[in-house]
Formats: structure tokens, sequence, C-alpha cells
């Protein structure tokens, strides 16, 4: 009962923390718009939001291959999903001009719709495909008028699993990288369920390995050649994930 009791308390700590760092970016956003740096918003708010954040909780995250965030833009970063903080992760990782894709219900939201429309997220309705097809092409094309990257969980949906795994993985990420003929990144974050479980009631100091993996380039592509990229993709990120997890193990619970 104690241990649940101090989750409790540890995550709304966390929500709260998060939602001031959301409602921080309305006044950082229109001052990044005016100055014309409006895509850096969720860079600038989010570099301070983790930094802050990991400190709090004494969490660390160990990066490999941390020079595949600078692939140029346009590229999309796909990851996988697991919980709660892969946002902060993601915060902690991507690089400027770079922006998120999330469900159009975060509009009905309060605060989260300004966090939103500040860090210029786009947004797509997963229950109407041609709505979602059309958003997924104005994506691309946006991508490569503004020169923006793509931060995406192509699983759509966290896994919330003890162990490494990796749902299947949508086709959106894809369809807008062969749109564009943009490299897809991998971002493999190993299952940090030793260090937060909101089924376990967890939320301890520890250190998170994230591995970024080399571009896989998708120009010369076409759209038939979706579920080979998906295939090779999803392989890619399993053998990384189950790897990096047997390889941590010792990290479990430690904050050094």
């Amino acid at each position: 009962m104690a241990s649940s009791i101090i989750f409790q308390i540890k995550n709304a700590l966390l929500a709260a923390i998060s939602l001031f760092m959301m409602a921080l970016a309305i006044p950082v956003g229109i001052v990044l718009y005016v100055v014309g740096h409006g895509y850096d918003t969720q860079y600038y708010v989010g570099r301070l939001a983790s930094s802050l954040i990991l400190k709090l909780f004494g969490w660390k995250v160990k990066v490999e291959g941390a020079e595949h965030l600078r692939t140029p833009a346009p590229a999309v970063f796909c990851s996988n999903h697991q919980a709660t903080i892969d946002m902060l992760i993601q915060a902690y990782l991507q690089p400027k001009r770079t922006v998120g894709l999330g469900k159009k219900d975060l509009l009905y939201i309060p605060l989260l719709n300004a966090y939103v429309f500040f860090t210029n997220m786009f947004l797509i309705d997963r229950g109407n495909h041609d709505h979602a097809m059309a958003t997924m092409a104005r994506v691309s094309k946006t991508m490569s008028e503004k020169k923006l990257s793509l931060y995406i969980y192509p699983e759509g949906t966290r896994s919330n699993s003890s162990t490494p795994s990796l749902l299947p993985l949508k086709k959106g990420a894809f369809r807008v990288a062969l749109g564009g003929g943009y490299p897809i990144v991998p971002v493999v974050v190993q299952n940090y369920s030793h260090i937060y479980s909101a089924k376990e009631k967890r939320l301890e100091p520890g250190t998170i390995c994230v591995r970024i993996l080399p571009p896989i380039e998708t120009k010369g592509l076409e759209l038939k050649d979706m579920d080979d990229l998906i295939q090779r993709t999803t392989n890619l990120m399993r053998e990384a994930l189950i790897e990096m997890s047997k390889r941590n193990t010792h990290l479990n619970g430690k904050s050094d």
C-alpha cells in the first residue's frame, strides 16, 4: 500500500511538471514565432523540461549512435513506444526543426491543445482513413517545404510491456518517408519497466539506454516497396531492442 501511494505522489509530480512545461510552450512559442524560429519551440521547451525532470527523478539517458540524430532534415525518426516517459526521451533527443504527430483528440484537451498549436504538431484522425491519408500527404509536403524532420511512434500505441517487445509498425511513417524520399532513422529505447511501470506502480531512479540506428535510405523506393521497408525496419529495431535490454539489465534500478 505504501509503495502504491508513493508511486501516485511521484507520478502526480511528474504530471504537474509536464503540464507546467506545456504551458511554458505558449510564451516561448510566441517569441520564437516572432523571431522566425517557430518550429524550434518543442526543441527548446523539451530540452528544458527533460533536463529538469531527468535530474529531479534521478533518471539518466545513455545514447548510442548520437551522430545519427544529426541526419539532415527532412528525416523521419521512428521510435518504439512504451509508456508516458517516451515523450520525455523524445524531448531529450530530438534535433531542432523536428515536429511530432499526435491524435486529433488532443485538440479537445485544455493546455495540451495550446501545446500542440505552439509546437506545430501534426494531428491525425485515425478513425477517418481518408483524413489520415490526406494528413500524411500534407506532412510529407510540409517537411519538404520547411525542411523539417518528423518524430513518430509507428506502433501507434503504447506497449506498456515489462519485456522488450515491439508491436506491429503502422504504415503512416513509411508513407511519409516514401512520399518524399526521406531517410528513416530508427530510435530504439530499451525496455525501461525497471524504472517506470504504471502497472507495477514503479517509479525509481535508473538509467535508460537508447540506440539511434543508421538511417535507412528510401530514395528510389516506391509505395510498392512499403511492406519490405516496414519489415526491414521492424527487424532492425526488434533486434536492437532485445540485445540492448539483455545487455543493460545491470543498470536496472541504478542511477549511476
